[in-house]
């Protein structure tokens, strides 16, 4: 039996882990949580705690696990001070990286290309702490000090029925408003750009498979489909299934969203990340085994299908993402994106 332990294992790809090995008799799972939660599955059980304590980590005795998978967001002082802990619990560290790391240096990305932390000359960015930097960062920190122990995990857009991402908008900026007959806007110049979204269950497969796995150990590991398309492409895609379910989405473009990417990263993910083309060749992986991904275009489908069936029209509660949208629509002349469908 392999015994595992989930820290943050809460989010969409831990809850994609759990659907995948959470009733296989071959493994034993607990699972952090700062929150009281009833198991769905008969071989995972919760502890309660709060996995950035500490005091909380250092409860949990060493080498009383054969894996821990680490989805936690630290702060760069946090993931230091537990380190010397978090490394003691386990045979392996599985740490969850992203591959927002990457610079648009190469047209096809794997493990060997360059670092935005590393590469970029915009020092604030350097210094803003986001996500894509602070993840290099801690990666260079845990292989250094992990005993080789260590296996790095890059994923990149991960979706399901619960999230679908259209630029750096999750379901809540754009496919609620939609659905609420608010019109979004969008910038222009990313409906060009190449994107890959995988299907968080496959992404689970694939972390799976690395579990235990001593070819892992101390090595980073894409776990990205290697198909790609548009923004474009993938608004389409979107549109011609909310057109099913009777929705005309109305959506915008602009040439600058600066005031709405503001939001989003201190306004750092957009020029940073969703203006690159991003086509991924997940070399390393691939020596280990052989993962078939569901298509883009199936599994968007069948995401965005379900979500639909599954909600409906209600309040709609506006956040400071919506004011902004809203007052930059008033405000501003825009030009209307034509999906061909609505005629």
């Amino acid at each position: 039996m392999i015994r595992i332990l989930m820290l943050g294992g809460t989010g969409a790809i831990g809850e994609s882990i759990l659907s995948v090995i959470g009733n296989d008799v071959v493994y034993d799972i607990t699972v952090t949580s700062r929150n009281k939660r009833k198991s769905l599955y008969a071989n995972v059980h919760y502890l309660l705690g709060n996995a950035n304590d500490f005091d909380f980590i250092n409860t949990i005795e060493d080498n009383s696990f054969d894996v821990l998978i680490d989805f936690m967001n630290y702060r760069n002082e946090i993931l230091k001070t537990n380190f010397s802990k978090l490394i003691r619990i386990a045979k392996q560290y599985v740490f969850l990286s992203s591959a927002r790391v990457y610079d648009n240096s190469m047209p096809f990305i794997d493990e060997s290309c360059s670092l935005l932390a590393n590469t970029t000359e915009n020092q604030s960015f350097k210094d803003s702490g986001t996500y894509a930097v602070k993840k290099a960062h801690q990666e260079k920190y845990v292989l250094k000090n992990g005993c080789n122990k260590v296996t790095i995990v890059r994923p990149y857009k991960t979706y399901s029925s619960d999230r679908l991402q259209l630029g750096e908008y999750e379901i809540k900026h754009w496919l609620n408003r939609i659905i609420n007959d608010k019109p979004i806007v969008l910038n222009r110049g990313i409906l060009d750009k190449y994107t890959a979204l995988t299907d968080g269950v496959d992404v689970a497969k694939g972390i799976v498979e690395l579990l235990g796995n001593e070819a892992a150990l101390g090595q980073i590991f894409q776990v990205v489909t290697n198909e790609y398309m548009t923004w474009n492409d993938v608004l389409l895609l979107y549109s011609e299934i909310l057109h099913k379910y009777s929705y005309k989405p109305v959506i915008y473009l602009a040439d600058d969203t600066k005031e709405i990417d503001k939001l989003f990263e201190g306004g750092y993910q957009m020029p940073y990340d969703i203006m690159y083309n991003r086509r991924f060749h997940s070399a390393n992986i691939s020596k280990i085994t052989q993962i078939t991904y569901k298509s883009m275009k199936d599994g968007l489908q069948e995401a965005i299908a379900l979500y639909l069936q599954n909600h409906t029209k209600g309040n709609y509660i506006s956040t400071e993402y919506d004011n902004i949208v809203d007052w930059y629509i008033e405000y501003h002349d825009l030009v209307r994106w034509e999906d061909g469908l609505n005629a």
